[in-house]
């Protein structure tokens, strides 16, 4: 271990997210030898990968989701109250301005 390069960065964010991109690489990466298991008809095999596929991704998922709700304020979208729309933004306000904008 002493011989392995240290991280350009030393900060735990910077870690987590190297560590997540590797282990979903790795989890994409791994699609080939599933493949290449159900095509050698080892069904055993390709199931062992898939499930190790699964738990790579999931635990990425649980950690990026906690850090983040523990740093911010910060939820998944089907978790957020509904707000109301910018009235800036609203099309008969915006109607109203057309003509200003520019002349």
């Amino acid at each position: 271990m002493a011989n392995e390069p240290q991280s350009p960065l030393r900060d735990p964010r910077y870690d987590l997210i190297a560590v997540l991109e590797a282990s979903l690489d790795m989890a994409w990466r791994v699609e080939s030898s599933i493949k290449d298991a159900e095509e050698a008809g080892d069904a055993e095999l390709a199931e062992w990968v898939r499930k190790i596929q699964h738990s790579n991704v999931k635990a990425g998922e649980q950690m990026l989701l906690q850090r983040l709700q523990k740093q911010s304020d910060w939820r998944p979208a089907d978790q957020r109250p509904l707000e109301d729309p910018d009235p800036a933004c609203d099309p008969k306000a915006m109607a109203g301005r057309r003509g200003r904008l520019f002349g």
